[in-house]
């Protein structure tokens, strides 16, 4: 997915697990793509590669002409009786594969070396209580690899249980990409080789499941020589979409050194009864102590669907689901979480593959606040789509995860990984650097402007400020400024959408779309654009995308009300105020402006 305003030029090759690149009568490889701007890609390996890929095993090697890009991968077989899937890996010298068992259907670790040169490395077993298993040595050759199970990499581990660290020196370098597999029933779970970087000392998982026919099981690796006491709250707890009381559970929870915890959610929170049970979980290290991987995997209680998500260690401002699936049979669903101790505005946008905005919704969380639906839902509407991407951008940051799967035949469950940025708030007039990007707060707190990293083409400082209504003239007679924010320096162009967040003047419905003036100043003109602004749940906030910089105005009807007088002018709470003016149309509701861009209702006797 090119999350860009211009095109983007992808290179794939097909590597065999021997280390050569695949060739035959029947296969095209290398291949290069042109991703349009803001535009997504999701193609099978024959449909990439042609039909020649098809019975080969290796690994894909992929370059972009810019780091933007983002994407993910799926494993699954022709009839779709199971699949999975996992963000892009980046080379690691140390990996970890969480959950390694050779009881039932046993684990498969998929291992590669990306170095052109070949490389030594140990594979170690560690059992669920931190002792050491096993330990072999491995050799590597150039960009070559291996798909195997746990019971043919290591034909000891005979009723094997815990996990598996491959080391080829430093972790903070090397040529390691991996992950893993295991199944229930039918379905698979799909879990990243967990690098040294994906280690937690505060984590969150945005979506758990419980009774009702569903369970979650939480797993946790030590992989370090001391011990580790953690929190671990289940917390936003809701029995069958009603709040749970009590609402979080938190259970202490100490792992040896090089220990594994794998614990089912409703048993370590004593979760109980017919109805769904859903909410989140949190966890913390309550010791000076390195930190743990985590993951969740979720699935029936019949064995039919499974899927694994990894915890997430910090919250992101901007983030970017990189495939939906919503109807003709597929649902795709979203879970948001507000970490922070203030609100957060999140703007959810769908796009199709092409890059047209398919959809888009406001949803306000409150602190601790999680919201889970059906993409539907949240957009109020049918949707249609199959492939294309999903935008969040949040005024604060949030934790978020996607599933999808079947809608009638329940045979498959799939998780799309988040991949974003936390954008640092930062006061307005300050430089933003371009490879980060910023989130940017005007004087007043009022409004703000989300920057994506590589938006900016070099380092700016970047200005955002509400401007006085009064101080503009009406666009036409039957029309009235309700909010109005100047982004400065002006004419700046970005590469990548950012958003605008401002104050209304007036309480509006929420969902209200208002399109976008540009004011000049000079003439006293406005000229329309093709960006539209969208009321938040609040009634008094509003967010628009946009692409360069200006002084944005929106506008609403004039209303044919009139008022002549208010008295008193000086009320205390509970007080009668008489509105006197004309042009009222029943029903009549009277709202006043109150402190910090709120509102508040009248009872009208």
């Amino acid at each position: 997915m090119n999350p860009t305003l211009t095109e983007a030029e992808v290179t794939l090759t097909a590597i065999s697990y021997d280390g050569v690149i695949i060739q035959n009568d029947t296969v095209t490889n290398p291949v290069s793509l042109t991703l349009p701007g803001s535009g997504q890609i999701a193609l099978r390996a024959e449909e990439l590669f042609g039909s020649g890929i098809s019975g080969q095993a290796g690994w894909v090697e992929i370059s972009s002409s810019t780091p933007a890009v983002k994407g993910f991968f799926l494993a699954f077989d022709s009839g779709l009786s199971f699949i999975d899937g996992a963000e892009l890996s980046k080379p690691a010298g140390r990996l970890v594969f969480p959950k390694v068992s050779n009881v039932g259907s046993p684990t498969e670790l998929s291992l590669v070396n990306t170095a052109s040169q070949a490389i030594q490395g140990t594979i170690s077993l560690y059992r669920n209580d931190g002792q050491l298993f096993a330990a072999h040595e491995m050799n590597l050759p150039a960009l070559s690899g291996f798909n195997s199970s746990i019971d043919e990499l290591v034909p000891s581990a005979v009723g094997f249980e815990g996990y598996a660290v491959v080391e080829t020196g430093g972790a903070d370098s090397g040529s390691l990409i991996g992950f893993e597999t295991y199944r229930n029933r039918s379905d698979i779970a799909l879990i990243r080789a967990f690098p040294e970087s994906a280690r937690l000392r505060k984590g969150f998982l945005a979506h758990l499941a419980s009774q009702g026919g569903y369970s979650t099981t939480l797993m946790m690796v030590n992989s370090s020589d001391q011990s580790q006491v953690l929190e671990i709250t289940a917390a936003g707890l809701q029995v069958a979409g009603s709040a749970r009381n009590p609402s979080s559970v938190s259970v202490l929870r100490t792992l040896a050194p090089n220990a594994r915890l794998e614990e089912r959610v409703d048993q370590m929170f004593n979760l109980s009864g017919e109805e769904s049970i859903d909410g989140y979980i949190r966890f913390e290290t309550q010791t000076d102590s390195p930190g743990v991987f985590a993951f969740l995997d979720y699935g029936t209680t019949d064995g039919i669907v499974l899927s694994a998500v990894e915890a997430q260690g910090e919250g992101y401002s901007n983030l970017i689901f990189s495939h939906v699936a919503e109807g003709a049979g597929y649902y795709t669903g979203l879970a948001l979480l507000n970490p922070n101790n203030e609100p957060a505005i999140v703007t959810l946008d769908a796009f199709d593959s092409a890059g047209n905005r398919t959809g888009s919704t406001i949803v306000n969380l409150t602190s601790g606040e999680r919201a889970s639906h059906l993409l539907s839902e949240f957009l109020q509407r049918e949707v249609q789509q199959l492939g294309g991407y999903i935008r969040l951008t949040a005024t604060r940051p949030i934790f978020a995860f996607e599933l999808f799967g079947s809608r009638d035949s329940l045979t498959f469950l799939a998780s799309v990984p988040a991949q974003g940025e936390a954008l640092k708030p930062q006061a307005s007039g300050r430089e933003i650097e371009a490879s980060l990007g910023a989130n940017v707060i005007s004087d007043d707190g009022t409004a703000s402007l989300l920057v994506p990293p590589k938006a900016l083409k070099s380092n700016a400082s970047i200005k955002v400020n509400p401007i006085n209504l009064a101080d503009l003239p009406q666009p036409a007679a039957d029309q009235q400024p309700v909010m109005a924010v100047e982004a400065t320096p002006a004419g700046t162009q970005f590469d990548i959408p950012v958003r605008l967040t401002f104050p209304l003047n007036a309480e509006l419905d929420p969902g209200t779309r208002m399109p976008l003036l540009i004011f000049d100043p000079q003439t006293r003109g406005y000229q329309q654009t093709e960006f539209t602004a969208i009321v938040d749940n609040s009634g008094r906030t509003a967010s628009a995308e946009v692409t360069h910089f200006t002084q944005y105005v929106g506008t609403l009807a004039v209303s044919q009300v009139f008022i002549s007088d208010i008295t008193p002018s000086t009320v205390l709470p509970g007080d009668t105020i008489t509105i006197t003016g004309g042009g009222y149309r029943n029903p009549v509701s009277v709202t006043f402006a109150a402190a910090n861009n709120t509102s508040i209702k009248g009872t009208v006797v």
